[in-house]
């Protein structure tokens, strides 16, 4: 999948991200329609330590180098002579140096680094099972994938405007894969929608485009809608 490829990149070292658990949540829009907060997408987990929630912004920098240091000694890469290892292996020396000043352990935190990402890894790939295989209306902004003439009748609900087109896909659970067999007269990606169906879980991978740009999204939650109509 296009999104976890790109996992180890987008989260090569935690600094100041918390994992907190989802609370099942709906809220009521102007129109007085009760709507599932996109936060209730995320999977519950228990939380675990996170020693650089407490760090400075010096010591943060120092343990990100001292990682991206590591990731090249432990690479056993060609492209790296010994005179290079040696030297990485020196400045790990120095940075551990300075780190232990602060009382912090540069093996401990990547150990913890490693507990963090699993976590993240985990959350961001499965659906929370509280929401699935339940009929909600759900408001984002649409992503399209398929066209009918003029009309959408694919696409990925997504939570902020213009998301995989002008900007980054969200994470996998932050997105829903929808058809909708009547279809939607498309006129801006910034027009916000409604769409109600029941919600389902399958890792599903598509190719959002308009005509401006486009990009391969990954999600984890799909809907076959029975309803759609844009937000006033």
């Amino acid at each position: 999948m296009n999104f976890l490829k790109k996992l180890p990149y987008l989260i090569l070292i935690v600094l100041s991200t918390a994992i907190s658990a989802s609370e099942l949540l709906t809220f009521q829009g102007s129109d007085g329609q009760s709507y599932l907060n996109w936060s209730s997408l995320v999977k519950k987990v228990e939380p675990i330590d996170n020693p650089f929630l407490t760090m400075s912004h010096t010591d943060l920098e120092m343990m990100k180098d001292y990682a991206s240091l590591n990731r090249r000694v432990e690479s056993n890469s060609s492209v790296f002579t010994e005179e290079d290892i040696r030297a990485y292996q020196s400045e790990m020396d120095s940075i551990a140096v300075e780190l232990k000043a602060s009382g912090l352990n540069p093996l401990e935190l990547i150990e913890a680094r490693n507990k963090i990402m699993e976590q993240q890894y985990h959350q961001i790939t499965s659906p929370n099972p509280e929401v699935v295989d339940q009929t909600w209306k759900m408001l984002g902004f649409i992503a399209p994938i398929d066209f009918d003439g003029t009309k959408v009748t694919r696409f990925f609900l997504v939570p902020t405007a213009g998301a995989c087109i002008h900007t980054p896909a969200p994470p996998p659970n932050q997105i829903i894969m929808v058809e909708f067999e009547q279809g939607i007269e498309l006129k801006r990606l910034e027009d916000p929608i409604w769409v109600e169906g029941k919600l389902e879980s399958e890792m599903v991978t598509g190719v959002a485009s308009y005509y401006d740009g486009q990009s391969q999204v990954d999600a984890i939650y799909t809907m076959k809608a029975d309803e759609s109509q844009f937000y006033k």
